[in-house]
């Protein structure tokens, strides 16, 4: 199954700040849940806030689509913004990159 880099980020100003931290405690519950589920492989926040506050995790998603379907579902979704990138395991990453090269 494809595993995928996800960024997150909160949209600065988009709440107030009781939204947010409520928004912020079930968005915790619902990364608990996917963690337990296997879906997230692992999941960190940003030391620093400054600007916003945000995180990454390691997520297993079967396509981009069915990616797009989970982070929707995160109770935090409104307030964010995400970047993401679709990984492969280090060795034969490189080993296609080095076959690139020619």
């Amino acid at each position: 199954m494809p595993k995928y880099l996800v960024i997150a980020h909160f949209n600065p100003g988009q709440a107030n700040k009781a939204d947010v931290k409520n928004r912020g405690n079930q968005s915790k519950n619902w990364v608990q849940q996917q963690s337990a589920g296997g879906v997230i492989e692992s999941a960190y926040t940003f030391t620093s806030h400054d600007p916003v506050p945000g995180g990454c995790a390691i997520v297993q998603a079967n396509s981009a689509a069915d990616l797009q379907n989970l982070l929707v579902s995160n109770p935090s979704n409104p307030h964010m913004r995400y970047e993401t990138h679709e990984l492969s395991d280090y060795s034969p990453g490189i080993d296609q990159y080095h076959a690139d090269l020619g």
